[in-house]
């Protein structure tokens, strides 16, 4: 376990010294030019520490080959999620440790969840919208009263040579049951109502878990086995306690997974070798039969983050572009945000609205808010 934490530790610092060399060649162009700095001692924005809502979305808006308009919310973001209830809500975390609920309507911060202690890498809604789970580089998992705006439970997971974070946060169907994976890769069941863990970690996988996405039904959960030698899926009964099947697509994508809410589909980014190399690998997102194990579709040319609407005839692909794809037919819809320079930074997360109209796209540094509904009212 030692050199998988290790391992996996040193994806996250990679990711993450992307991040400071951009920000230091910012402040030595912003320095020449005599603007003075925009950070303080902690390394944060300063907006971020004011009281009250402190980020403004922008006025500005872009359009997207697909024709459609997306407006920005400025304001840190690795992680998006519609409260299921309400499409007006939108949660978003970032670098900042803030936590924030976003009024989509006014394009204003409603409220703002603040006091977790590290990047928010994770968010997940209970289906009944009352309760929000953040997850990130610190071993607690907090869960929110979204209505009372107050944390009720900090969720204790071991760490793993100085590695804290949670890998992933996911309800399961009922709201009963939240899931999660600690930082030594074991996954663990939590009573919602009591904020309990539901027995040990499930065990009996051998590598590294994580991303994981439960069933329509609830009665699977399939999370990414990280590492093993074909680097698959496993489909797991949490209830019994046990593996149920494993698929293997050529090599994953570490960004997301994800079941469709309506069907035994489940969504799988990966990396298909071109050329006879990994290292010439493209992007594609395949969708497979959980229940019979095989391969129905391959989605070309993107991959995760990945997302289906909630009445799972969209999918939503985030890497090479933002893309939209009708499930049944396995066409595109539209490609409303096209390659850009830096394509790693074209998505870290997505996430419809309830009501399927609305795409919210996580840029690091800014929220997209994509129009799908007139995209797929033209065509």
């Amino acid at each position: 376990m030692a050199v998988l934490a290790e391992a996996e530790e040193t994806k996250d610092r990679r990711r993450h010294l992307v991040a400071i060399a951009v920000t230091v060649a910012v402040l030595v162009l912003l320095a020449a030019l005599g603007v003075p700095s925009i950070l303080d001692r902690g390394g944060r924005p300063e907006a971020t520490r004011t009281q009250g809502p402190t980020s403004q979305p922008s006025a500005s808006a872009s359009a997207g080959s697909g024709g459609s308009v997306s407006d920005r919310l400025v304001a840190p973001a690795l992680a998006v999620v519609f409260n299921p209830r309400d499409d007006n809500m939108l949660a978003a975390g970032g670098e900042d440790r803030v936590v924030r609920l976003w009024d989509v309507r006014k394009r204003e911060v409603a409220a703002e969840l603040r006091g977790y202690g590290g990047d928010v890498y994770h968010l997940a809604f209970s289906p009944d919208g009352r309760y929000l789970a953040v997850a990130g580089e610190v071993a607690d998992v907090w869960l929110w009263d979204v209505r009372r705006r107050q944390r009720v439970a900090a969720l204790k997971h071991p760490t793993d040579r100085g590695w804290a974070g949670v890998s992933d946060v996911a309800f399961s169907p009922d709201g009963k049951t939240l899931a999660t994976v600690g930082a030594d890769s074991r996954i663990r069941l939590w009573d919602v109502g009591t904020r309990r863990q539901k027995g040990g970690p499930l065990t009996g996988y051998p590598y590294y878990a994580d991303r994981l996405s439960w069933s329509p039904d609830g009665t699977r959960l399939a999370f990414r086995d990280m590492l093993a030698p074909d680097d698959g899926v496993v489909i797991w009964d949490p209830v019994n306690r046990r593996q149920i099947s494993q698929i293997k697509p050529p090599r994953t994508n570490s960004n997301a997974l994800a079941f469709s809410p309506k069907a035994a589909l489940i969504a799988i980014p990966v990396e298909v070798p071109s050329g006879g190399t990994v290292a010439q690998s493209v992007p594609e997102t395949q969708l497979w039969d959980s229940a019979k194990g095989r391969k129905v579709a391959s989605l070309r040319g993107s991959g995760g983050p990945v997302q289906f609407s909630a009445d799972g005839r969209l999918l939503a692909t985030g890497y090479r572009g933002l893309r939209v794809w009708d499930v049944s037919t396995r066409q595109l819809v539209a490609d409303p945000m096209p390659i850009e320079k830096h394509v790693e930074e074209i998505a870290q997360d997505l996430a419809f609205s309830p009501d399927g109209k609305t795409l919210a796209v996580a840029r690091k540094t800014e929220v997209r808010l994509v129009d799908v509904g007139a995209m797929t009212a033209a065509r």
